[in-house]
């Protein structure tokens, strides 16, 4: 009898660790946003974003677009900061870069770090952008320059 809950006692311990360990092997969580999350900064440039399914496309064939997106946590007591990859889509026509940056607020709203990235490549894109920091409770911006006739399709990213 003392070694059958001996044996138990031991299953219990040694079940649990790895539960723990398997749990913890999972702690990087990746989650894929599409373009239309995205919303013009500047007010009165709104009707240069067509956002839908394809994401977020600057119609314009004149002038760039900023666009805000903001990115919902799935960790949100996690510290460490995040990596996303913006893919996109930069016209030929294009005369300025696809560029993006990635910003980690604290629960004030206070800035903890940022990156930023560019391209000026034609036809598809993919901009890795890296943040070191982030805070208990806060929150992550993805803010892009679309250049003329270019989409931000979708943001991965990957706490």
């Amino acid at each position: 009898m003392k070694n059958n809950n001996l044996f138990l006692a031991v299953g219990f311990f040694v079940g649990t660790a790895m539960a723990l360990f398997s749990a913890a092997s999972f702690a990087a969580d990746t989650t894929t946003f599409g373009g239309a999350i995205c919303r013009v900064y500047d007010p009165s440039k709104a009707g240069q974003l067509f956002a839908h399914h394809s994401g977020a496309i600057n119609n314009s064939s004149t002038s760039s677009v900023v666009v805000t997106c903001p990115l919902s946590r799935d960790f949100n007591t996690d510290i460490n900061g995040a990596s996303v990859w913006v893919k996109g889509s930069r016209s030929a026509s294009a005369t300025v870069p696809f560029s993006c940056t990635l910003v980690s607020r604290d629960f004030n709203g206070n800035t903890l770090a940022s990156n930023t990235n560019q391209s000026v490549g034609i036809g598809g894109l993919s901009l890795s952008l890296n943040v070191a920091a982030s805070g208990i409770n806060g929150n992550y911006v993805v803010a892009c320059t679309l250049p003329q006739n270019s989409t931000l399709m979708s943001i991965v990213l990957n706490e």
